[in-house]
């Protein structure tokens, strides 16, 4: 997979699961967070009815984009994924014999 590689925050698996009380949903496979990648910044954010939380943390990114995720299913790929690639379309997880890939929203 070709596109903006770029090394995953060490910090960024505990991010994801910091915000995730603040997650919608009924049972754990429901809820979701939106995690935005900026030049600069990872950010994590989950909201429901009473409001809503958002953290960051410094990342180096040649690429924008968003994607919504299961909390507890990315905090089990940042357990393994040490790198990210980023393309249009996908986001691209590895780290040695690991490979996970997340279809990105089309804008």
């Amino acid at each position: 997979v070709q596109g903006d590689e770029f090394i995953l925050p060490k910090d960024l698996k505990q991010l994801v699961e910091s915000v995730v009380f603040m997650a919608e949903g009924q049972v754990d496979l429901d809820k979701r967070v939106e995690i935005i990648v900026e030049k600069d910044k990872i950010i994590c954010k989950a909201e429901k009815s009473v409001g809503e939380i958002k953290d960051s943390v410094e990342s180096e990114s040649e690429k924008e984009f968003h994607f919504f995720v299961n909390p507890f299913f990315m905090s089990q790929v940042l357990e393994k994924a040490t790198t990210m690639v980023a393309t249009e379309n996908l986001a691209y997880f590895k780290s040695g014999d690991f490979e996970h890939i997340i279809s990105l929203p089309a804008e």
